[in-house]
């Protein structure tokens, strides 16, 4: 089933799993897990991804967090002993810094909860008062992070410039800078769509019995009924493509390709011998979706 982006809607018509798509996948596409980018690591906190991971258990998906524009409000009561945020893969041993700052504690005296859990257990906790930023300096020692947010004692606390990096201290906020994907297949074959705007399909089809015919002292074959690739490229993409058989390169081996934004319209083949049988193709193209 194909999945789309949803960047930068409104929180009461956000779709569903908008958010869940928003977030960067890791092979779970139920949660909305971040990669850590090792040279995109200034802010990899997704405020439109998935903000609501339960934090002592990493599973759990609540509904406290709410997003509008750049403020994240919790209503969930620290009392309670944990809050929701959103969850990190990729991080064990690395430090990293998780900063916020607080827009209104909400009905709090003491103030706005931010707190770090890691494989499911709380290591960490902060109180921000009103106009004010705090952070929390952590060395991870699994992959399953959480980031979290409540109200200590309370409801409503509004939290913003929200920031997670990678080092040893808070630096001055910047808007999220990871790169998420979204990954799906239809019957035209598979494909990943990347937030800054790349797409990669690749897919392997059964092109029926060719004939191959004398050139020379090489004997060629071409498929012209077209592969159409799972999702439109805005250009026409870089094309690899090799044939898939027992044989493999032996047993013939693709010479030239011919393709457009959606498609591959011809395959020229090349062999060593004459054949009329069944030739199977395996193609990976990359180019841009944006």
């Amino acid at each position: 089933m194909a999945k789309e982006i949803f960047k930068n809607l409104p929180n009461t018509t956000t779709p569903l799993n908008a958010s869940k798509l928003n977030g960067l996948l890791d092979g779970d596409e139920t949660m909305g897990n971040v990669i850590v980018d090792s040279i995109k690591t200034k802010n990899i906190f997704n405020i439109n991804g998935e903000v609501n991971i339960k934090g002592n258990n990493g599973t759990d998906i609540g509904t406290d967090n709410t997003v509008s524009g750049n403020i994240l409000t919790s209503n969930y009561n620290s009392a309670n002993s944990h809050g929701y945020g959103q969850k990190f893969t990729n991080l064990n041993g690395k430090t990293f810094t998780f900063s916020a700052k607080c827009v209104s504690m909400g009905t709090s005296s003491t103030g706005a909860k931010i707190s770090v859990y890691d494989n499911n257990v709380l290591k960490v906790e902060k109180n921000i008062t009103t106009n004010n930023y705090d952070s929390i300096t952590y060395t991870a020692t699994s992959n399953l992070i959480v980031v979290a947010f409540s109200t200590a004692g309370g409801t409503g606390a509004q939290f913003t410039d929200i920031q997670v990096e990678i080092g040893s201290s808070r630096t001055n906020y910047v808007e999220y800078q990871g790169i998420g994907y979204v990954s799906g297949q239809n019957s035209n074959g598979y494909y990943v769509k990347y937030d800054d705007g790349r797409l990669e399909c690749w897919n392997i089809k059964n092109l029926g019995t060719l004939t191959f015919s004398a050139s020379g002292s090489m004997y060629l074959a071409n498929y012209t009924s077209g592969i159409t690739f799972p999702i439109e490229f805005t250009n026409p993409p870089m094309v690899v493509a090799n044939t898939q058989n027992t044989g493999d390169y032996a047993w013939s081996s693709v010479y030239a390709i011919e393709r457009s934004k959606t498609s591959i319209s011809r395959i020229g083949f090349l062999r060593t011998t004459t054949s009329s049988s069944n030739v199977y193709v395996g193609y990976h193209a990359i180019g841009r979706w944006k």
